[in-house]
């Protein structure tokens, strides 16, 4: 512990992610998937839905909202331990230049954590989940110097990316949408499914399991 902080024991090598390349995930129907089975029930208004059918569903609905306000994002990990991000609006020509951030790869394979600053937190919020009216569970936790860890998990298959948040912040991030864009759905099954989705990210978490939602980039060239 140095300064009150904990000194994260990080692995430099860039460990599976080709560094220097861009990963587009378009957005649209199949941009978010369940990655492990996921367990369990829940009730809700007195009907019982099972866990994974119903998030899955809440994804489908969630990658067609958001391909309404963004086609694609794309992704390149560079060797100095920065990552760029760029956002192609819908119907826009080219993506433009979103953020710039660091990440550092943990001792564990498959695991790595962004961070970010204070306006970059807000900045994702807008851009993905919207920003709830109420009380509501927050993705990040913030620190004494603007350094906001985000945890993530990754996978390379074949020249394609998998990545997406680490429990808990996941299942933030799914109530933040429920909460934010979300209550801007009219009524209907869509919605009720992403409210019992909010609600059954939660259950499964609370019940042991490792809920994994993860974006897949393109096939590489």
């Amino acid at each position: 512990m140095t300064d009150g902080y904990v000194v994260l024991d990080i692995a430099y090598a860039p460990k599976g992610i080709e560094t220097g390349r861009t990963f587009v995930f378009k957005t649209g129907e199949g941009f978010l998937n369940v990655t492990k089975d996921i367990l369990g029930t829940t009730k809700y208004d007195g009907i019982v839905y099972p866990n994974e059918m119903t998030i899955r569903n809440a994804l489908v609905s969630i990658g067609k909202y958001l391909g309404t306000k963004h086609d694609e994002i794309g992704m390149r990990f560079n060797e100095d331990l920065t990552l760029d991000i760029w956002i192609k609006p819908a119907g826009g020509d080219e993506p433009a230049h979103w953020m710039t951030t660091r990440y550092w790869f943990t001792e564990n394979d498959g695991e790595l954590i962004l961070e970010l600053t204070g306006e970059q937190c807000d900045a994702f919020c807008e851009a993905w989940t919207g920003i709830p009216q109420g009380p509501y569970t927050p993705i990040f936790i913030f620190g004494l110097d603007d350094r906001v860890p985000l945890a993530m998990f990754y996978e390379m298959d074949g020249g394609r990316l998998s990545i997406g948040i680490a429990n808990t912040q996941n299942a933030a991030a799914l109530s933040m949408f429920a909460d934010g864009f979300g209550r801007t759905w009219p009524e209907s099954q869509a919605k009720t499914e992403l409210m019992v989705a909010r609600d059954a990210m939660w259950n499964a978490i609370r019940d042991g399991q490792q809920v994994e939602i993860a974006m897949t980039s393109e096939p590489g060239d």
